[in-house]
């Protein structure tokens, strides 16, 4: 018995002492820094006294806002999340792989220089997690990017020259995994392949301009959306304007067109209303009636099950897969004839014209009655106008007249 007691008190001590023992590693940490490199293997992440605190072993750091995750000479790291908070720090690069798990985990990597997350060969996004990566050259760079289940990665590139993410292959193929790449050049750009294949799954690309060269999703070689799963191209600076009788042809745009043989192949829609497809003029154009509009959301999507194999987006003709194509703040513009004409009276009572003026004048801007009258006439006064009063100028399928009416003065 006094033997058993004797080993019991041995183990509690020996845990004790373990304990503190671990809790001095923590105290005494350093912050990991680009200056320290990391060794291959699971690397955990915890919560310990609402320090960030990153440990293999024995081996304990701090991690901060300035961190920065390490792994030279090809090696390979797990990322293993549990932490009670979001993780922020400011890079990581590994010349190998990298995996990032745990579930439910935030991780947010914001550097302000270069890339913020390089990976060389591949990144693997397991369940359940949320990458955000913000960078000026790159928010995310690897060889492959492999999104699963439940999991997202956004990647934002700040520059003027910047791409959201970039790398060989770009895959989001489980369910309701998310691939988001914003960039002044492209948002997603894969040189090989682009694959959103799962229910849910989606790979979002947004960029500045369809005037560019590259798309806001770009491949090399081909892109796909397979089994429910989602490609969206997605512009926020649009040099064209919509109006009634000028088709804004897709073709025309580099961009777009890289994706997009023909944009009869697509449904069309507009937020607020009245933007709509021509087949006759292949092409966009308003409806005049719902007057000039700004910050239009404009946005065609083409369904799997609208099988079309000239179209360069592989869809899953089995499955209902989408290409989705939007624009962000667009404009209508619409103008509607105005014919101005100015009438004097002679000596008999009769009204002969003197003067007309053809107006084009935007849809509901205010036609003011005193802005067009012709005050120079000597001898002669305004009689009469119709229509009588100022009115906002509506879209009309024949001109808008305004007559003024002159008299001699009466003495």
């Amino acid at each position: 018995m006094k033997q058993r007691i004797f080993f019991g008190l041995v183990l509690t001590l020996s845990v004790i002492v373990g304990m503190f023992s671990f809790s001095g590693n923590v105290d005494a940490a350093e912050v990991l820094t680009e200056e320290k490199t990391l060794a291959s293997g699971t690397w955990t992440v915890t919560t310990e006294d609402g320090r960030q605190m990153i440990k293999k072993s024995k081996q304990v750091y701090e991690l901060t806002n300035e961190s920065a995750i390490i792994c030279t000479s090809s090696c390979s790291i797990t990322l293993k999340l549990e932490t009670s908070q979001p993780l922020q720090i400011k890079k990581i690069a590994v010349q190998g792989n990298l995996y990032i798990d745990g579930k439910g985990s935030s991780l947010q990597v914001h550097n302000d220089s270069g890339v913020a997350i390089d990976v060389r060969k591949i990144l693997t996004v397991k369940s359940n997690i949320n990458v955000e990566a913000i960078g000026p050259q790159f928010g995310v760079k690897a060889h492959k990017v492999d999104v699963k289940d439940n999991s997202s990665v956004t990647a934002i590139a700040t520059a003027d020259d910047g791409i959201g993410v970039y790398g060989d292959y770009l895959y989001a193929i489980c369910r309701n995994s998310k691939l988001y790449g914003e960039g002044s050049v492209s948002g997603v750009y894969g040189t090989k392949k682009v694959k959103a294949c799962s229910e849910g799954a989606i790979i979002h690309g947004v960029t500045l301009s369809p005037e560019g060269v590259h798309s806001a999703v770009h491949s090399e070689s081909y892109i796909k959306a397979l089994c429910k799963g989602k490609i969206i191209e997605e512009y926020q600076v649009i040099p064209f304007t919509i109006t009634a009788n000028e088709p804004v042809i897709m073709a025309h745009y580099q961009a777009v067109a890289n994706n997009m043989v023909d944009a009869k192949n697509y449904i069309w829609a507009s937020n607020p209303q009245g933007v709509y497809y021509e087949p006759s003029v292949g092409g966009l154009l308003g409806d005049p009636s719902l007057g000039s509009q700004e910050s239009i959301f404009i946005e065609g999507v083409r369904s799997g099950k609208v099988c079309n194999p000239k179209e360069r987006v592989c869809l899953d003709c089995k499955a209902d897969s989408q290409h989705i194509v939007r624009f962000n703040n667009a404009r209508s513009s619409f103008t509607q004839k105005v014919i101005v004409r100015h009438y004097e009276r002679d000596e008999e009572g009769d009204y002969f014209e003197i003067e007309t003026r053809e107006l084009e004048m935007a849809i509901n801007e205010p036609f003011i009655i005193s802005d067009y009258y012709l005050s120079d006439l000597g001898e002669y006064i305004l009689d009469n106008v119709e229509p009588a009063n100022d009115f906002i100028v509506e879209y009309s399928s024949i001109p808008i007249e305004v007559n003024y009416y002159y008299s001699p003065v009466t003495r």
